[in-house]
């Protein structure tokens, strides 16, 4: 794939040459109107300016960044004002710049070719980024520095999402009752299922993403939040796919 600007270079160096063979052969320089040599100079203009933006156009097979930055997403959304971050390793927390759009498709290449753009959050998740702290904007988390994500990729893109609550967990003291992680297949779909635990936490619905479907029981009523009462009665297949073996010395 030839850069984005090359097709315009190459006709306006045509549309030069054309004139340059008309002009230039000229005997008498005083034939040459005004108007003809203003022509004249804007084509060079054009044409030089395309051949040094040559070196900033796009290319297919050009490399991507580096996205050298190793973090750990991070969900901060039980604090004010706040949502997912990404945390640095020596513990900066970095808070990404999300670009919002509440139009009709299609949506604006701001929009899809933004660095967030459809990004799996996941608490724990390790990528690696690039990112440009934006010092004029004010936070209202205030956890840290609000960033434009310039690059990122996973560091781990083969790891199912799952695994990755699963570390989280594995970094919480151990639950009462000790945690499970069952699977199943929930109205055609395949989901993921943590019971409720001590005291008065919820149970937790996730789909084949890992993205929150509903608390289905547990909580303050012990009903759940009530938007998928049906799941114990809908739920097939069932499978635990892990339980948290550590010994809860508190008890």
């Amino acid at each position: 794939m030839e850069p984005r600007c090359s097709r315009y270079t190459q006709v306006a160096y045509k549309e030069l040459t054309i004139e340059l063979s008309r002009l230039l052969p000229t005997k008498n320089r005083n034939l040459v109107s005004k108007g003809q040599m203003q022509f004249f100079m804007k084509k060079i203009f054009a044409v030089l300016s395309c051949i040094l933006a040559l070196a900033s156009c796009d290319n297919d097979n050009a490399p991507s960044k580096s996205c050298s930055t190793p973090v750990t997403v991070r969900n901060f959304s039980g604090l004010d004002g706040c949502g997912y971050v990404f945390e640095l390793g020596d513990g900066t927390i970095i808070e990404p710049y999300l670009v919002l759009y509440c139009g009709t498709p299609p949506l604006p290449k701001e929009i899809t070719q933004d660095a967030l753009y459809r990004f799996n959050w996941v608490d724990g998740k390790k990528v690696f980024i690039d990112f440009n702290v934006i010092d004029s904007l004010a936070s209202t988390c205030m956890a840290g520095k609000i960033a434009k994500i310039t690059c990122l990729r996973d560091a781990e893109p083969n790891k199912p999402c799952i695994e990755y609550v699963i570390d989280q967990i594995k970094n919480e003291e151990v639950r009462t009752p000790p945690a499970k992680v069952y699977e199943y297949t929930y109205l055609g779909n395949k989901v993921y299922f943590i019971p409720q635990f001590c005291c008065d936490f919820p149970s937790v619905l996730l789909d084949e993403n890992c993205n929150l479907i509903c608390n289905p029981d547990g909580g303050f009523t012990g009903g759940g939040d009530g938007n998928c009462s049906n799941f114990f009665k809908e739920r097939k297949n069932e499978k635990i796919i892990w339980e948290d073996d550590r010994v809860n010395i508190s008890h």
